[in-house]
């Protein structure tokens, strides 16, 4: 790294000298006062989360740019949408063609004019190189002095606003001071870090068991990467991690349900279930919790019965005709154009031929894990970076390194921790298996052709919200508090220290690509 950095030494590129410089600087502050925390300081460790967890979020986001998480380009212009809703329309919301209208400044973001491909729209960051460094250092964050408005040619996600919230609050806020476009990108981008490490930490103050488990699945690489990004994958990250906590809490503390409590759980359906439907089978954890907590057996049948309609009426007002999509029962679906050949529309599977054909789909089920199981693995904790560029790599052992980390964390519980039995620890395994098989079922309905043997579509970081979950299921109850304590903050901080090898890494390899 250093004899590559010689290299700029005297040229344009001399800047990514001192960027290394400042990287080093923030990594030896975050990490090092981690750690301190971690192993010497009194702070508690939700505390602890949000320091270290928000500091390695800024770094990720510096070091792997805007757009270039997976599919932030559409995130951003939902983003950018809800963004321009808050601040009263200052401009035509679309054109006549029912296009976004954009500042004309931010146009470079998802159309670089010096791309050298005029046909084609280059998204800034989708390709990490080089240049896009220099892109970020030649417009800086302050505006341009371009004026007026444009329309982009690219389309926003269908979700439940709320998922953008948070981004576009950050996109006004900069939009208001007349920052430039990476400045309103960074803004969105903190914005939505805030959110995560916000509810990361109540999450690890709440639940009972798994602190540092929550903590140390928070710093996959993966996980900094879309915490860091524009990606709504942060929204569904921040809300599944407290889900998991609020249900643990409820479930194994010895108080009475109180009204607030499935109050509680209403918001997070309402706000969970439409933004990708999926994920709403996990409030089936909510099952472990006795029925003996509420009053009546009346009130438990209610708190059900309501949480039950939320999520259904949630899900059919924010997403209806995508609802469709995924059920469709004629044997084609909305995707089909997406497969289309030569003008010809492949058929995909449908969701009567497959329960028709349980045998088929079964086997289609074993052929998705034998064929991609391990770069679900591998993925979902990060060894593909930057939108699963495979030359931005996090090698094999590190991934293995992290597993391993999240694995001691799961079992290395303590003695007078609350107990989780048997049977709850089966219900929230069928719960995630549940959730896995829905979500290969849907990319197989909606995305899969026919006469492929695997389902399409599915990524490593799809099963992340439910990760947490997964592993309490290991949950051990075996050590003393000070061992324990002792052990998990080791785990955590070797943790840190690998995420800034791999920061450092990845930022050589940018440097290097020309």
């Amino acid at each position: 790294m250093i004899g590559m950095l010689r290299s700029f030494s005297g040229t344009e590129d001399a800047f990514l000298i001192t960027w290394a410089v400042f990287l080093g600087i923030a990594l030896i502050i975050v990490i090092g006062s981690g750690i301190y925390l971690l192993l010497r300081g009194k702070l508690r460790i939700h505390q602890i989360f949000f320091i270290t967890v928000f500091g390695m979020g800024v770094i990720f986001s510096f070091v792997l740019p805007p757009l270039s998480a997976p599919d932030e380009v559409l995130h951003y212009v939902g983003a950018y949408q809800l963004s321009s809703q808050i601040m009263g329309h200052p401009h035509p919301l679309r054109d006549e063609k029912n296009q976004l209208m954009i500042r004309r400044e931010d146009v470079f973001i998802d159309d670089l004019p010096d791309d050298g491909d005029p046909d084609n729209a280059t998204v800034v960051g989708m390709h990490l190189e080089k240049s896009t460094y220099e892109e970020l250092h030649k417009r800086g964050l302050l505006s341009t002095g371009e004026s007026g408005y444009t329309h982009t040619l690219q389309q926003p996600v269908v979700t439940i606003p709320c998922a953008y919230l948070f981004p576009a609050i950050g996109f006004t806020i900069a939009r208001l001071l007349k920052l430039g476009g990476f400045g309103m990108l960074y803004l969105g981008r903190f914005m939505n870090l805030l959110l995560f490490t916000l509810m990361g930490m109540l999450a690890v103050r709440k639940t009972p068991i798994g602190k540092e488990l929550i903590f140390g699945v928070s710093l996959f690489p993966m996980v900094l990467e879309l915490v860091s990004s524009l990606s709504y994958d942060t929204y569904i990250l921040a809300l599944g991690f407290y889900l998991t906590a609020t249900i643990l809490e409820l479930a194994l503390s010895d108080r009475q349900i109180r009204w607030q409590d499935a109050a509680e759980i209403g918001i997070l359906a309402v706000l969970l279930s439409p933004c990708k439907m999926v994920y709403c089978v996990l409030f089936a954890a909510c099952l472990i919790i006795p029925a003996r907590k509420w009053k009546n057996p009346g009130y438990y049948l209610a708190t059900i019965a309501l949480i039950g309609g939320l999520i259904v009426l949630s899900i059919v007002l924010v997403n209806f005709s995508q609802f469709f999509r995924y059920v469709d029962l004629s044997g084609t679906t909305a995707t089909e154009a997406e497969w289309a050949g030569e003008g010809a529309a492949a058929e995909t599977y449908s969701l009567m031929g497959t329960l028709k054909t349980p045998v088929i789909f079964l086997k289609i089920l074993r052929n998705t894990f034998q064929i991609k199981g391990v770069e679900y693995l591998l993925t979902m904790v990060g060894h593909w970076m930057g939108g699963y560029d495979p030359g931005l790599t996090v090698s094999v052992p590190i991934v293995i390194f992290f597993i391993a980390a999240v694995l001691l964390l799961s079992v290395s519980g303590t003695r007078d921790e609350p107990k989780l039995g048997a049977g709850k620890r089966l219900w929230l395994f069928v719960t995630v298996l549940l959730l896995i098989v829905l979500l290969l079922t849907s990319m197989l309905v909606a995305y899969t052709p026919k006469g492929t043997d695997y389902a399409l579509g599915v990524q490593g970081r799809y099963f992340l919200p439910a990760l947490p979950m997964l592993l309490i299921t290991l949950h051990g109850r075996w050590m003393s508090a000070s061992g324990s304590k002792s052990l998990s903050r080791l785990v955590l901080s070797l943790e840190l220290l690998m995420n800034g090898y791999i920061l450092l890494n990845l930022y050589t390899i940018v440097c290097q690509r020309v």
